[in-house]
């Protein structure tokens, strides 16, 4: 049995694996989105090279790519196992996963392929992203791949943006490693917030580090952690005992992983 809240492993990507339905969509929306011009994010999480020399320490020296996936050098397999994921919870939620008609909200998605594919399956994006060039990056990959009417943003941090009265609920709120990185303040923003933009019996289906050594990013316990009002988590939270991320900037203190945890609204 897969467990719905989990940490991650890289075989469930290939051919039989239980996400491999959602890398092949994933694949789908780089092909097509690379065909029209398009430029998405990569998983340092901008559309440049920033940050990408230090960051790439964190796969640690024996990182295997994954077999036949030709984005590697932009998305790592870690973090394609983080869209699959969350895509494929999407999927097993609504019947209606290959649109139209859906209404997501990305908190930090910037410009990434994971919001790219729901767009290309037919639903609509409201990106929150305190990153102009990525906002304004997705505004241009929707107006090449015509999708523009589909597309809409709120530039800003969560703290600033999720208290303010939404005029149309969301479906569902989908978001991949950033929620743990955004502060106390942004976190307690989700936390009161969010609730008031998804629509009642929607969905928060969220991935996140698990067990990184950085006092600033230690989760230990998704299910306390992550405690949102209005939310229950839909079960409880399965550790695979897989670590695959080195910690940096100091490897002597080893190893870990990253997990995704889906949230009902009450």
């Amino acid at each position: 049995m897969t467990h719905q809240n989990r940490t991650m492993e890289q075989a469930e990507l290939l051919p039989g694996g239980c996400l491999y339905e959602a890398r092949t969509c994933i694949e789908e929306t780089a092909v097509w989105a690379a065909a029209h011009g398009a430029q998405w994010s990569s998983w340092v999480g901008t559309i440049t090279d920033e940050h990408r020399p230090s960051t790439e320490l964190n796969k640690g020296p024996d990182y295997k790519p994954l077999p036949d996936w030709p984005y590697d050098a932009d998305i790592p397999w870690f973090t394609l196992w983080e869209y699959c994921w969350c895509l494929d919870n999407v999927r097993t939620l609504y019947e209606n996963w290959r649109g139209p008609g859906m209404a997501l909200l990305s908190l930090g998605g910037n410009a990434c392929l994971l919001d790219l594919a729901f767009l290309r399956l037919g639903h609509s994006v409201h990106l929150v992203e305190q990153r102009q060039p990525s906002v304004t990056q997705q505004f241009e990959n929707a107006e090449k791949l015509g999708v523009a009417d589909r597309f809409h943003a709120s530039v800003g941090r969560f703290e600033d943006v999720l208290p303010l009265d939404h005029a149309h609920l969301c479906d569902c709120m989908v978001s991949t490693n950033v929620i743990f990185l955004s502060g106390e303040r942004g976190q307690r923003a989700i936390a009161d917030h969010l609730h008031r933009w998804i629509t009642p019996g929607g969905y928060a289906v969220s991935t996140f580090d698990f067990l990184n050594p950085n006092p600033d990013r230690f989760v230990d316990d998704p299910i306390a952690h992550f405690a949102w009002r209005g939310f229950k988590p839909s079960g409880k939270f399965h550790d695979t005992g897989s670590r695959h991320h080195l910690y940096f900037p100091d490897p002597t203190r080893g190893f870990y992983t990253a997990g995704g945890l889906v949230q009902t609204r009450l």
